[in-house]
Parts: C-alpha cells; structure tokens; sequence
C-alpha cells in the first residue's frame, strides 16, 4: 500500500504524518475519509487552522516517506 500524508500547520510549522487509514468514502462529490487519533501532534494544527491537506506522494519518493 502506498504511503499516504496527511499535512497541516501546527503553530506556524509544516507538518507531515504518515496515514495508517484513508478510503473514498463517495465519488460525487469526491470524498476522502481519513483516520487520526487526535492524541497525535498533526490533529492539533488541524483544528488550529481547521484545514488539512492529504498527499499521495510519487513512487521516486518510496524511499523517502517510507
């Protein structure tokens, strides 16, 4: 399975968490539901900024986010 991240500014900072749980959950209009426990640091800046974003890195990048 790919790896799957999800980012979001925590108090002024990029931040970046590999996803454990992601699905379409409908086609029209295009939905993605993700999984995050909020006990987690990323949760924090998504309810700061209240948005988010969701990456589906490149297969180059394996490696790297692996």
């Amino acid at each position: 399975m790919p790896v799957t991240l999800l980012g979001a500014n925590v108090k002024g900072k990029a931040n970046f968490m590999a996803l454990g749980w992601v699905s379409r959950v409908n086609a029209n209009p295009p939905m993605l539901g993700v999984g995050v426990h909020k006990y987690h640091y990323t949760p924090e800046g998504i309810m700061e900024n209240e948005s988010f974003s969701v990456n589906f890195p490149y297969s180059e990048m394996v490696e790297k986010t692996d």
